[in-house]
């Protein structure tokens, strides 16, 4: 027994001197800025994991949160809400009066449930306004008189949550890419949310935007509202979409002259904040219907104002092949995609680029390996992508690289670091001044994981 101990320490010593001469000579990154997860995304896997209903053959497979226990109103489709209406409710809701007169209007009984299910799915600022539909009416000969909104605050107390709702709203846009490629802020806003939120699987959960802002997690609703305030912030009209059948809400987004599907929540089923799905992002009426149709869980008896009959994005190369985000440089969209002759043991990747997102083209194959435990390997490429200067920064399964564009060239940050802890699994953040963060997991859907930084030499 002495003598087992005897090997293991003059083992232990021998490991402890490699991993010191590593780093003195630049071979490992900085092991001060190994820490858990950022704060912002440090609870990610932590909801997430209760919606990992298997692994096969080194594949994850998510189930899709619904918002159980919530019962949509089908509303009317054929009509948007009236201008004048909407915009009479919203003066006396943001007044905080005790009844808004409507008499005006000629609202029927019978209708207005539908003009106030309406109403109140697209205002994600009247969150001080009970969420449930809760109007109380009072009527003259069938008709709606007056309506009695339920508020959750006092005035002093809503006015006060409105400043701070409109200051997170401000800081979310305040990331947007400028100009006027309204794909790219699409894009950014579904990429953050994926990022930096959760599901909440808790027995009281979030639905309103404020909340939602403020914890970082929500269920449909929620994401469906943010998506709502954002996008309108920035300029871009869209609208909510719900299903009484499948618990579920969600958003049609006007990009250019078309509308089209876009689904966060079901986007947000990956188990690493370093790690997006594109399944659901700007799908046509016919796309997000048959992308799930025959599974237990799709798109099915929505109810919104609009039509998406417009498929250019359907069958995008992005659209099931890519784990981890787009990003964009000198107007050029890059994307790392999984191809058909990937396989165990030998993954097949590649970083494809082009202006027009519906035709990217193949420019630099990424190869490795991601292991799914001992003796098991992942068939998807899990490279991310990150933009420093006007080169595109990639990882392999235990790499950095950097891309240059213009000359098809790579070349190594660091190589193969100490696998104690598994692969790489995706970029967080790519700073101006070259500061690296990466994901670092044993697993596609782990236990834990840490997020390591790496500083680019100027």
């Amino acid at each position: 027994m002495k003598q087992y101990f005897r090997v293991l320490a003059a083992l232990l010593l021998l490991f402890s001197l490699c991993t010191f001469s590593l780093w003195r000579t630049a071979r490992l990154p900085d092991l001060d800025t190994l820490t858990a997860a950022i704060g912002k995304v440090s609870d990610k896997f932590t909801a997430i994991k209760e919606n990992i209903a298997e692994k096969s053959g080194g594949d994850v497979l998510l189930r899709r949160p619904t918002s159980s226990g919530t019962s949509y109103p089908e509303y009317a489709t054929v009509e948007e809400m009236d201008a004048d209406l909407s915009a009479t409710l919203c003066a006396g809701i943001a007044a905080h009066e005790a009844e808004i007169n409507v008499e005006s209007f000629g609202i029927s009984t019978g209708d207005f449930a539908d003009h106030m299910a309406r109403f109140t799915l697209s205002h994600p600022e009247l969150f001080y306004v009970d969420g449930a539909f809760q109007y109380s009416y009072s009527t003259t000969t069938g008709k709606v008189t007056t309506v009695q909104p339920h508020y959750l605050y006092d005035k002093a107390t809503a006015d006060a949550m409105i400043v701070t709702y409109e200051s997170d709203l401000a800081a979310i846009i305040a990331g947007a890419p400028a100009g006027d490629d309204d794909f790219a802020k699409l894009l950014y806003l579904h990429d953050y949310f994926v990022k930096y939120y959760t599901y909440d699987y808790s027995a009281t959960p979030i639905r309103d935007a404020y909340s939602f802002f403020q914890q970082k997690t929500g269920v449909c609703q929620a994401y469906m509202l943010a998506y709502i305030a954002t996008t309108r912030a920035l300029g871009i009209e869209s609208i909510p979409v719900t299903s009484s059948s499948m618990n579920h809400a969600w958003n049609l987004v006007k990009l250019g002259d078309a509308w089209y599907h876009v689904d966060v929540t079901w986007d947000d089923t990956q188990p690493l904040p370093s790690m997006t799905s594109y399944r659901y992002f700007l799908q046509s009426d016919q796309g997000i219907r048959a992308i799930d149709e025959g599974e237990s869980q799709y798109h099915h008896d929505w109810q919104a104002t609009q039509s998406a009959s417009d498929a250019r994005y359907d069958a995008a190369a992005w659209r099931l092949a890519a784990n981890t985000p787009m990003c964009k440089l000198d107007g050029v969209y890059y994307c790392v995609l999984t191809e058909e002759n990937s396989g165990k043991k030998d993954v097949y990747g590649a970083i494809y680029a082009g202006s027009d997102v519906t035709n990217l083209v193949r420019k630099h194959a990424v190869r490795s390996v991601w292991k799914a435990g001992v003796t098991s390997y992942y068939t998807d490429c899990y490279a991310g992508l990150g933009v420093y200067g006007n080169k595109i920064v990639f990882n392999t399964g235990h790499s950095l690289w950097l891309y240059t564009p213009e000359t098809d060239t790579e070349s190594q940050l660091i190589g193969s670091f100490v696998a104690d802890t598994g692969s790489i699994y995706g970029i967080l953040e790519v700073s101006e001044g070259g500061r690296v963060e990466y994901v670092v997991a044993n697993s596609a859907s782990p236990e834990t994981y840490q997020v390591r930084s790496y500083q680019i030499a100027s």
